[in-house]
């Protein structure tokens, strides 16, 4: 996934990497990503995120970043309402999980 390249210019040299997306379910998602071009570019765990949340065409994502390494991202389904994914109960055994993975 590529992240829009206004934010990229403004914030490339001091996002850090890797970045932790926290949805309103409670997990923790370890997102790598690499920069191309002076773009940054959502790379390993990403992949991961968009299949738990069945991200798809039309879906919209409104990330909030306040200059940590955590940003809250919130998921919009087509008609740009936020999906209310149920809370997850087990989101220190998803985040430890998936960060084993990445």
């Amino acid at each position: 996934m590529n992240i829009p390249e206004k934010f990229s210019k403004k914030y490339g040299d001091s996002f850090p990497n890797p970045v932790y997306l926290k949805p309103p379910d409670g997990t923790e998602w370890k997102i790598n990503w690499t920069n191309q071009d002076g773009e940054i570019l959502f790379e390993k765990g990403w992949n991961e995120l968009a299949k738990y949340y069945s991200l798809d065409n039309g879906h919209l994502l409104w990330f909030e970043y306040n200059g940590t390494s955590e940003i809250e991202v919130h998921i919009l389904d087509t008609s740009c309402l936020e999906i209310d994914y149920p809370s997850n109960d087990n989101s220190v055994g998803i985040s430890k999980k998936q960060k084993e993975k990445v």
